[in-house]
């Protein structure tokens, strides 16, 4: 074979292993959101695919107006982490100003060129440009005057839109992990605030057992109970459910537990305590949201459950072997309008059991969309003796793990 075939042979082979070299790096560089590493294989391959002895990548820094490199290879002084301002000496910082490709076939000639590296002849810098937008730059050097052929400088400039894609996708990525890591870490701090809320443990009330069990289907919500002790033989138990779901019905749910809690007074009849709760949320609930809320008095002396309802589901009683509701004939829900309560009482003879509970768990569903309902949970509670987180765990077990709404009992029991 000829010389000049020979060279030609060899010309080609070298364009296949830039052409390869490119179409591997693209490859990973849109499989990747993770660039520290592919970038600073990315300068490495470049200088060997192009016969390169420095080849940097420098992104432009908006807040601080500066170019930072972020993976540089072959330079003796300059480091990753440098950082310049744009417009200064130098061919990297003139395109970061002017946005266009800059090529010097001879160093020595170039107005622009900072001596940096003495073994530098020829060098090309390329904007990376995405929408328009300058975001950074690639600078490549050769030892060799003139030692980028119009091929090769047509290769690199398509590759540097390639990178320039990629970087900015990984920069979006980025700032969306931050946001959902900040988010979450928000909703961990919410969750133990209204965790903190919710009844520590149990109370003690002679000859009677009481316990509750909130299951919250999101990291917060608006679902809540609570233990208020009136005197020696008394307390005051409240279940309450806000309209909505999540941070919103958190926050509501917290300010009318405030008021509840301000509200309860020894006293004060359960119709009159609910009234008084209305009062102050119908002024400063904001449209289209309301809470649903049972106030109970328990009587360990009397031995008598007194409640009243605003809108909310009637309790189930089980005594003597049957299971059945017990309603009370007035009560809309809480913060819409002005409004009237009723109470009804209920002899707690032994054995006897309430069960106050949240929507969640009668319109818990199972695969076919059929609900849980009243009559299921009347047939747990009609079981062997409940307990209140067996309740729940039902109602979770017939919704196949998946249900749509928070999930709240307070089961009280006259041993």
């Amino acid at each position: 074979m000829s010389g000049e075939g020979t060279s030609r042979v060899l010309e080609l082979e070298q364009r296949l292993r830039q052409l390869t070299l490119l179409q591997d790096a693209v490859r990973k560089i849109n499989s990747t959101l993770d660039l520290d590493q592919l970038l600073n294989e990315i300068v490495i391959d470049l200088a060997g695919a192009f016969g390169c002895n420095h080849t940097a990548l420098l992104l432009f820094d908006e807040p601080s107006d500066e170019l930072e490199i972020i993976a540089i290879h072959g330079f003796s002084d300059l480091k990753k982490g440098f950082r310049f301002k744009p417009g200064k000496r130098g061919m990297v910082a003139q395109v970061a100003v002017t946005g266009q490709p800059m090529y010097a076939p001879d160093v020595s000639n170039n107005a622009h060129y900072f001596h940096c590296e003495s073994a530098t002849r020829s060098e090309i810098a390329i904007p990376l440009l995405c929408k328009g937008r300058l975001i950074g730059v690639m600078d490549a050097q050769s030892p060799r005057l003139d030692g980028f052929s119009s091929d090769q400088l047509q290769l690199l400039t398509a590759f540097a839109d390639s990178i320039a894609s990629a970087i900015e996708n990984a920069r979006l990525f980025r700032t969306e992990r931050l946001q959902k890591e900040r988010i979450l870490r928000e909703q961990d701090e919410a969750r133990v605030i209204q965790s903190a809320l919710l009844p520590s443990s149990d109370p003690a009330l002679a000859g009677y057992k009481i316990e509750g069990s909130c299951l919250q289907v999101r990291a917060v919500g608006g679902d809540w109970y609570d233990y208020v002790p009136l005197d020696r033989n008394r307390l005051g138990i409240v279940l309450g459910d806000v309209c909505g779901k999540g941070m919103a019905a958190a926050l509501l749910m917290s300010a009318t537990r405030s008021i509840v809690r301000r509200n309860i007074d020894s006293a004060v009849k359960p119709a009159d305590m609910l009234r008084r709760v209305n009062t102050s949320l119908r002024d400063d609930f904001p449209p289209g949201r309301f809470v649903t809320l049972i106030y109970a008095v328990l009587d360990g002396d009397q031995h008598t459950l007194t409640f009243s309802s605003a809108g909310h589901l009637p309790p189930l009683m089980r005594r003597g072997g049957c299971c059945s509701c017990i309603h009370t004939e007035a009560g809309f829900p809480l913060g819409i309008f002005d409004a009237d309560f009723s109470e009804a009482t209920v002899e707690m003879d032994p054995g006897s059991t309430v069960l106050f509970y949240t929507d969640g768990i009668v319109e818990a569903v199972d695969l076919a969309g059929n609900e849980y309902g009243v009559d299921r949970l009347s047939a747990a509670l009609d079981g062997a003796i409940p307990c209140a987180r067996m309740l729940t765990e039902d109602a979770i077990r017939y919704s196949g793990q998946n249900l749509a709404d928070d999930a709240t009992v307070v089961l009280v029991r006259r041993i």
